[in-house]
């Protein structure tokens, strides 16, 4: 069956204010809010969702963005990280995965800092395994397995956030602000501002496809490239004979082809 292409209008609210778009009806609150808005804050770590990186708020409800289509949210209110601070002022859930090292590589933060929020506005004072129940439950994964810290900081925002006089910073956080470069690392992780590969756009950026294998085990007897040169767009088709030197790669050594030359060991 072919992919719907109707196009419908929608309107709906965006860290506070009103956006009227006109959107696929296959197309995904992710992309929209990446491609079309800029707002890369909310990133994609999987598009399946299997990892909680995407996730924002959606009519009080923490939601992967991957998941969620633009037709389904007409009058809806959406909150991504961009809208948490107000007027350069951290919200304190971010202040406080500042002080306690929870930042860590950044990559998975925005959507643990959103899924947080959700969860606080709901219980105030959620204990350490009802954290850990709604970080599970969005999926909300780790890629630097430092949950702990991340827990701890949600705790520090509950306690501040109930509180009329906000605690004193944690010992960890003194060393972490004695260091004005450490400091505005990790504010710009927990902010969602921190760029990675798939956060840049250049004048002229040239994207690229990867044909994944299908089969678990199989040779490569032959690769026509023929059809996919002849698509409009198509700057070059890459295969393992356009690499120079070695075919190989790998993250601890080099054991394995960067691209599947004579024979596949895997699906993906």
């Amino acid at each position: 069956m072919e992919k719907s292409n109707k196009v419908d209008s929608i309107t709906f609210i965006l860290n506070g204010e009103p956006v009227t778009a006109n959107v696929a009806e296959d197309q995904f609150l992710l992309d929209f809010l990446r491609s079309e808005m800029g707002l890369v804050g909310t990133k994609n770590g999987c598009a399946t969702g299997h990892c909680g990186t995407c996730t924002v708020i959606l009519d009080g409800k923490a939601r992967r963005a991957c998941l969620v289509k633009m037709s389904k949210i007409d009058g809806s209110e959406i909150l991504t990280i961009e809208g948490l601070s107000k007027n350069g002022a951290l919200h304190p859930l971010q202040q406080a995965f500042v002080e306690t090292g929870a930042t860590q590589c950044g990559f998975c933060i925005p959507g643990m800092v959103m899924t947080a929020k959700a969860l606080l506005d709901e219980n105030p004072d959620p204990t350490r395994d009802e954290i850990k129940k709604a970080l599970t439950i969005n999926n909300n994964l780790c890629r630097c397995t430092g949950y702990v810290s991340i827990i701890d900081g949600i705790q520090l925002a509950s306690k501040r956030m109930r509180s009329a006089a906000p605690e004193d910073i944690l010992p960890e956080a003194a060393i972490l602000y004695s260091n004005p470069q450490l400091r505005q690392a990790a504010i710009n992780k927990a902010t969602g501002k921190t760029r990675f590969g798939d956060d840049r756009a250049l004048e002229g950026m040239l994207f690229g496809k990867i044909l994944w294998a299908e089969h678990p085990h199989a040779r490569i007897l032959k690769i026509d490239t023929s059809n996919a040169e002849a698509l409009e767009g198509v700057v070059k088709v890459i295969t393992a004979k356009d690499i120079p030197g070695k075919n190989q790669c790998g993250l601890v050594i080099r054991d394995q082809p960067a691209i599947a030359e004579d024979k596949v060991r895997y699906i993906g």
